[in-house]
């Protein structure tokens, strides 16, 4: 185990700020000294495995979060106690992107993993030649060549908001998987691209732009991820919705009147 004094004392620092404490704050919530907490983020000690849960459950750490300290230390993971039952919660977000029927939309875990996909997905993924249903993962769908992005009109901006919500969302957990799909995600990314768009740092964060150039016309739609519960919930499933909808009635119509053609033709070939 390779300087674990080091990994763990960065990642205590990394939360204690995120947390918004200092090592003063930090020290009086979980009841040890200041001096203690600076040493075991200078790498001067290594914590206990209880000492890392007290510091966590002192900043109020998710069992996620939890368990990126633990891994950071060495040692073994919580598993969360008595988590309710994931079918409720799966059949409410497959019930969700069922109401969204005409519009694409998908069920997602923590690491992005494509669980439930609904009519709209199917037809856009007909539209597209099939490129839906090579990937069961959004992010890996997003970017590889020969995925969605050869579709999207406005893949620069998508590229970077989508690259900056995977790294918010490896960086906040340490999650191993998150950690592989980074790489295999910013890996296509061609280097000969711009890594920043200056005039794209407005993007607002509740919702980004998907520009779908599909029969020879851009649609446009709204890219909205969709979380059951509120904000401080601790969902130990972390399911989510994303969904796309057009952003106006012209953008509507258009997609209506494509997938109008599909049903169409799928009624033609079942006669």
């Amino acid at each position: 185990m390779a300087e674990p004094s080091s990994t763990i004392g960065n990642s205590l620092r990394k939360w204690r700020q995120n947390s918004g404490f200092s090592q003063l704050e930090l020290a009086l919530a979980a009841n040890v000294s200041a001096r203690h907490i600076s040493f075991i983020e200078t790498g001067k000690t290594h914590p206990t495995r209880e000492m890392v849960i007290q510091l966590a459950e002192a900043m109020g750490l998710t069992i996620e979060q939890l368990n990126s300290l633990l891994i950071a230390a060495g040692y073994a993971t919580e598993r969360a106690t008595a988590p309710p039952p994931i079918e409720p919660v799966q059949q409410l977000a497959t019930r969700i992107i069922e109401a969204f029927s005409h519009h694409p939309a998908i069920v997602v875990n923590y690491e992005f993993d494509i669980l439930a996909v609904n009519r709209g997905y199917r037809l856009l993924d007909t539209l597209t030649c099939g490129a839906l249903t090579k990937f069961s993962n959004l992010f890996e769908l997003s970017a590889a060549p020969d995925g969605i992005q050869q579709y999207i009109a406005n893949w620069p901006e998508i590229k970077e908001f989508a690259i900056e919500r995977l790294r918010e969302n490896t960086y906040s957990t340490n999650n191993p998987q998150l950690n592989r799909l980074l790489s295999e995600v910013t890996a296509f990314q061609p280097p000969d691209e711009p890594v920043s768009h200056p005039d794209q740092v407005t993007i607002p964060p509740l919702y980004m732009n998907v520009h779908l150039q599909l029969d020879d016309q851009i649609v446009r739609f709204y890219g909205v991820m969709l979380t059951p519960g509120t904000p401080l919930d601790n969902n130990p499933h972390n399911l989510r919705v994303f969904v796309i909808v057009p952003v106006d009635p012209e953008a509507e119509q258009n997609w209506h009147n494509m997938t109008r053609h599909l049903v169409n033709d799928d009624a033609d070939h079942h006669h």
